[in-house]
């Protein structure tokens, strides 16, 4: 496992090793800044690509067009023991591209995505990518984009998922085809609860007149919904609570976290448990994630215990 990591203002990336993905071993630093590399290495990704490893990084503090930069190195040498980072590459220039992970397609090809914006594969084999804009008099809108041909030519939604005339945000757009063929477009927002919207003909248009309402009450917080891939039926969805006064505005402590499955595509959900700073978590967490494998479901999150600016204390109810 590879997390990112700081050494006071130098910016690093860290190994552990475990046998059993429960106990863990520190593996040592992978590499780390110099002095104009930033101060804090966020959201690194290694992967294989054409017979060479590769870093992903987003570093903060360095100088660049975004807000905090992004982009990778080579890897010269093994990182499991000795190795060189070649000159770091800027992985994109433009609004707010951060925090790419890899992953990989059903023919062993790398791919990229952007933090919060997901690609998904329903189950007609269409690949759906939602990308984010904070532009449009800060409501933000959301471009959905599909492609049937592995990702070499991309289509365009013929309208976008516009905020502003919701008059609410849309924020971390996931798109997941149910059974029946219906495309929905989950999203968080400042109006107290994750909803969706939907697409009935395969993300070409999308239904702007009728917003639905899921049961995760979230406002503007985190959340994540999967698509199990071993029966291509089941969701689970995973969102933080723990500011459920539904003023719209607050995220914090983000100490608070539940868990649901959905047998039936979405229409019922199964509650499964919490995690909380009276059952073992008592820190805030950001990017959260549920990620499924043959034999275990994973909730995961960067983490911090000073990340929220105006914690209050919890009592145990």
């Amino acid at each position: 496992m590879i997390v990112g990591a700081r050494e006071g203002d130098t910016g690093q990336v860290r190994l552990y090793r475990s046998t059993d993905l429960r106990q863990w071993q520190d593996a040592g630093v992978l590499d780390e800044a110099e002095s104009t590399m930033g101060y804090m290495w966020e959201c690194p990704d290694l992967f294989w690509l054409d017979g060479q490893w590769y870093l992903a990084v987003s570093p903060q503090g360095i100088d660049c067009q975004n807000v905090y930069g992004c982009g990778w190195f080579a890897i010269h040498g093994d990182w499991r023991g000795d190795c060189t980072l070649s000159e770091f590459h800027e992985l994109d220039a433009g609004f707010d591209y951060y925090a790419p992970q890899s992953f990989v397609d059903g023919n062993g090809v790398a791919g990229r995505i952007t933090m919060n914006n997901r690609i998904t594969q329903g189950r007609s084999g269409r690949v759906y990518y939602a990308c984010c804009d904070n532009n449009n008099e800060d409501y933000g809108y959301t471009s959905i984009w599909y492609t049937d041909d592995k990702g070499k030519t991309w289509t365009r939604s013929e309208n976008d998922l516009d905020a502003k005339k919701l008059g609410y945000c849309i924020q971390e757009v996931v798109c997941l085809e149910t059974e029946s063929g219906v495309v929905r477009a989950y999203f968080r927002n400042n109006m107290g609860f994750v909803h969706y919207m939907n697409s009935y003909d395969y993300g070409k248009t999308w239904d702007m007149e009728h917003i639905y309402q899921t049961p995760f009450l979230s406002a503007l917080n985190c959340y994540n919904i999967e698509l199990d891939p071993y029966d291509m039926k089941t969701l689970y969805a995973a969102w933080g609570y723990d500011n459920a006064n539904l003023h719209g505005i607050d995220q914090w402590p983000r100490t608070r976290w539940a868990l649901a499955r959905s047998h039936d595509g979405g229409e019922t959900w199964e509650y499964l448990g919490t995690v909380h700073e009276n059952n073992g978590s008592g820190l805030a967490m950001m990017n959260l994630n549920v990620g499924v494998t043959k034999d275990y479901i994973f909730m995961d999150a960067f983490s911090s215990n000073d990340m929220s600016t105006n914690s209050q204390p919890w009592g145990r109810t």
